[in-house]
């Protein structure tokens, strides 16, 4: 569920960043090495693609199998 909240708050924007730590919730909510992981490879897959990360990230989430609560 990381990219469906609001767009993980703009992390798989040029928002958020290694080397930008100034939004303290932010870094506190997403930053890890996981997550870069998964940060590095969207934007991998967007430059080949010709698509922004974020697309990848929604993507993702909306390619994932429906699993109704009870």
């Amino acid at each position: 569920m990381m990219p469906w909240s609001s767009q993980a708050r703009g992390f798989f924007t040029d928002r958020a960043g290694r080397e930008k730590l100034d939004d303290k919730e932010l870094s506190r909510c997403w930053y890890s090495p996981d997550n870069f992981r998964r940060r590095d490879r969207a934007y991998d897959l967007a430059a080949r693609k010709g698509v922004e990360p974020v697309a990848i990230a929604l993507a993702w989430v909306l390619h994932q199998p429906f699993r109704p609560s009870r």
